[in-house]
């Protein structure tokens, strides 16, 4: 059977980690060493085992030696980027992105004037006319979406307003045409109505006068 490969995670076993690092810390001293003979290189090596014991190794000069000398670097060559100077950069990049696209739209805006005497090449009015037909486009879209919700609105305002028509005349007190009229007036007791008018004898009541003004 082959050698099984490990996989690259924290070892959980407090034994089985401490063996392991037993037997890496072997090699990778040894491949240190290699190193710094083969290259001629100051190295400094320092590690710690899980329990906090310390192991080291240095090639030519001692770990204090090349410890000193990377203190003394500037700390752009210390392989970690200053803070301040990798935001400023950031900010460059982001400023750079917003300048183009707004000289984007600068341009398209430009389009948009008409000034024909801006198109130099064939290339150059294509490109003009198919910005302009996309805007186009996205207001008709427009256009006709507000169309619909305007047909939408006046259809339920129209059914409304029959709606309440309807209400009113099957309660007597609208009719919709002449006819209905007729028919509503005719529906009323007439004659209970000229009886209620005239007195008992069918007559029209007189007002009752006094002996003084006969």
């Amino acid at each position: 059977m082959g050698r099984v490969k490990l996989q690259i995670k924290k070892i959980e076993n407090t034994t089985n980690r401490q063996v392991t690092y037993s037997k890496r810390r072997n090699g990778l001293i040894k491949k240190a060493y290699e190193l710094s003979i083969l290259c001629d290189i100051d190295i400094a090596l320092l590690m710690f085992s899980p329990s906090g014991r310390l192991s080291m190794f240095s090639g030519n000069k001692r770990i204090e030696d090349v410890l000193e000398r990377y203190v003394n670097l500037p700390e752009h060559e210390r392989g970690r980027p200053n803070t301040v100077v990798s935001q400023i950069e950031d900010l460059q990049l982001e400023v750079n992105k917003f300048r183009n696209k707004v000289e984007e739209l600068e341009k398209k805006l430009r389009i948009f004037e008409g000034d024909s005497l801006i198109i130099t090449s064939v290339h150059q009015a294509e490109y003009h006319e198919h910005v302009l037909e996309e805007a186009l486009n996205c207001v008709r879209s427009r256009k006709e979406v507000l169309e619909q919700q305007q047909d939408l609105t006046s259809n339920s305002s129209t059914e409304q307003i029959f709606c309440h028509m309807q209400n009113v005349h099957s309660n007597g007190f609208l009719a919709t045409s002449p006819h209905h009229a007729a028919d509503w007036l005719s529906q009323r007791d007439t004659q209970s109505d000229i009886f209620n008018f005239l007195d008992l004898n069918g007559l029209l009541p007189l007002r009752s006068l006094k002996l003084d003004d006969i």
